[in-house]
């Protein structure tokens, strides 16, 4: 939602109708009306809140989460939201992705991890003239290093294949006795 921002908003709605040729003419109705939406600061910033959760296995994660702001005592999602997640690999060192909430409100992160161990996670979001800045709990997950094949775009089928194929033929050549190959015809 643009409008969690202070500031003015022009808003056009337009409808109409019109009839096919009315005996050498036609004709057509159209209506506009723009009107301008003012969003100003609130006297006290809204609350704000995120939910995150990262579940998975192997090396692979899904990262999961909401934010949400509180207006008079109830959470409601925060559409359009850029939520900045924090990754802490075993070994320290951080890697940060920036993703946005969709229209339900959720966001979600898909992780590779490249180093086995624990990981953690943490979800950050700014604030602005309307809404307090917030931020989610740590969340840990125990991850498996991927392997250096898996980053390949190939289908582990199609590697296996190939090297089958290589190892029959290099067995059916060494069986073949007086048999070579030659490029000549």
């Amino acid at each position: 939602m643009p409008w969690t921002k202070p500031g003015t908003y022009r808003i056009r709605t337009e409808w109409g109708w019109s009839a096919g040729p009315f005996k050498t003419s036609s004709f057509t109705y159209s209506y506009q009306l723009d009107f301008d939406l003012v969003v100003t600061a609130p006297v006290t910033k809204y609350e704000t809140s995120l939910s995150l959760s990262a579940n998975g296995k192997g090396s692979t994660f899904n990262v999961t989460g909401t934010p949400y702001i509180v207006i008079n005592g109830y959470e409601a999602p925060m559409p359009g939201q850029n939520v900045t997640l924090t990754y802490t690999k075993p070994d320290g060192k951080e890697v940060r992705k920036t993703v946005t909430a969709g229209e339900d409100g959720s966001f979600l992160d898909k992780l590779t991890a490249d180093a086995g161990g624990t990981w953690r996670v943490k979800a950050t979001m700014e604030g602005n003239a309307a809404v307090e800045a917030a931020s989610s709990e740590t969340v840990q997950f125990n991850a498996e290093a991927a392997s250096p094949l898996s980053q390949i775009p190939v289908a582990w089928e199609a590697v296996l294949v190939g090297v089958s194929l290589g190892v029959i033929l290099l067995v059916v050549r060494k069986r073949l006795p007086g048999k070579t190959c030659s490029g000549s015809a």
